[in-house]
């Protein structure tokens, strides 16, 4: 089995168990709003953008790692996240699949962006100032949003995939 179907089976079980506990895969945090990115999907177009060509990938707002842990089948990842219970999901579910990312439990508007090649970000509110202005002032590469809910202002789209039910949108922000 692929390391790509070992994640994607990791966290279905997931699924399943937060299912049979009465919880609803999508919830709110103290930050925001966690609804899971689907790995396929998302694999498609780390394929697509090569992303092993890449140095190193940032999740900002990585909610339970999966996506973190996509990207470290390609290159150097690590992932931010705020609320504390998502946070040690992704170190569970990292050590459990046996992979290899970073994972940081903070703020990521308090995070140095110019360390990226490539930021993925599953927006749950419009690119305010504090992260647009953030991103144009510090990051130069790649920026992958998921979801077309709210796009960021300010930057030059590259490509844009659409898949059954969402889309998802790259940036070059260089």
């Amino acid at each position: 089995m692929t390391s790509t179907s070992l994640i994607k089976e990791g966290y279905e079980k997931e699924f399943k168990e937060l299912l049979r506990k009465g919880k609803l895969p999508i919830f709110d945090t103290q930050k925001g709003v966690f609804g899971p990115s689907h790995l396929d999907d998302t694999n498609e177009v780390f394929n697509d953008l090569n992303l092993k060509q890449f140095k190193s990938f940032l999740d900002l707002g990585s909610g339970d790692g999966r996506i973190t842990l996509l990207a470290s089948l390609y290159t150097k990842a690590s992932g931010v996240e705020h609320d504390k219970d998502l946070h040690e999901r992704s170190i569970y579910l990292m050590k459990n699949l046996r992979l290899r990312a970073n994972f940081i439990r903070d703020d990521f508007l308090k995070i140095d962006l110019s360390k990226y090649d490539v930021l993925f970000i599953h927006p749950d509110k419009p690119f305010k100032e504090g992260l647009g202005k953030k991103i144009r002032t510090e990051f130069k590469g790649l920026l992958i949003v998921y979801s077309a809910l709210y796009l960021p202002l300010h930057f030059k789209l590259k490509k844009s995939y659409d898949f059954p039910g969402e889309r998802i949108f790259v940036y070059d922000c260089r």
